[in-house]
């Protein structure tokens, strides 16, 4: 048993412990219930009986406004004891219930398969993407690869300064038709894909015409955007970084 599991059931243990000596003590306690009333900035103590009628409280009083003051903060505690310790027991039955060795296992997979991804010297995946007018691959990433834009060495640098792990005009295949997105990115908590496209030239109409065809094409193949696919763009031939880093971390934290 781990470490963490005995201090939870140890936790559990005490609180029941606790509750029960609260309850004893509070069947020792005067019956009834104490008030505290401000009048004119001086606090004074009411007590009232099971019948309902209630009666003033003076200084001579004092060992009977104690008792019920005790009385009050043993009941309160229980209250909060008790949700305490049903949190400790759901805590406790879903450690139990999990396996932490498939769990390191999957992790470990997961990690493997980020690894793969972002493996740079697959040198066919490569060349598929730069087949693609190579000679416009000439902005330098931090990552140090090449991209044809400013725009897209922006959002490069944004998501490996985020460290989420992505791939560069990736080559994906839908129904024997070849794309190659501008982004192919794995999300890095769950492993989710996403795919990021940037348009830059939305100002012309025939451009225009093409990347509505496009975005068109993706949600007939499951490609959705704000699902899937993670669309920007220039506003007058410039990109706003504080927009890319939003989209970021909506969508990819």
């Amino acid at each position: 048993m781990s470490d963490v599991i005995e201090t939870l059931i140890a936790d559990r243990d005490y609180s029941v412990k606790l509750i029960s000596s609260y309850q004893k003590e509070i069947k020792s306690l005067p019956a009834g219930k104490l008030y505290n009333v401000t009048i004119r900035g001086c606090q004074r103590h009411y007590y009232a009986e099971a019948a309902g009628k209630e009666k003033y409280l003076s200084k001579k009083k004092e060992a009977l406004t104690s008792a019920l003051q005790r009385k009050a903060f043993l009941e309160k505690s229980s209250v909060i004891l008790q949700k305490n310790i049903a949190l400790l027991s759901t805590c406790i039955e879903g450690y139990v219930n999990c396996n932490p060795v498939d769990a390191r296992k999957e992790l470990e997979e997961r990690q493997n398969q980020l690894t793969t991804f972002l493996n740079h010297s697959d040198c066919n995946e490569m060349e598929s993407a730069s087949r693609l007018f190579p000679e416009h691959l000439v902005h330098i990433t931090p990552a140090g690869e090449k991209v044809r834009s400013k725009s897209e060495a922006i959002i490069a640098g944004l998501l490996y300064a985020n460290e989420i792990p992505y791939r560069y005009e990736k080559e994906l295949r839908l129904n024997e038709k070849t794309y190659y997105p501008d982004f192919t990115i794995v999300r890095p908590h769950d492993g989710k894909v996403f795919y990021w496209e940037h348009f830059g030239m939305v100002d012309d109409p025939e451009y225009l015409k093409g990347m509505n065809k496009k975005i068109e094409e993706y949600r007939q193949n499951g490609i959705s955007q704000w699902k899937n696919l993670l669309v920007s763009y220039d506003a007058e031939q410039s990109i706003d970084m504080q927009m890319i880093q939003k989209i970021i971390d909506a969508f990819l934290r």
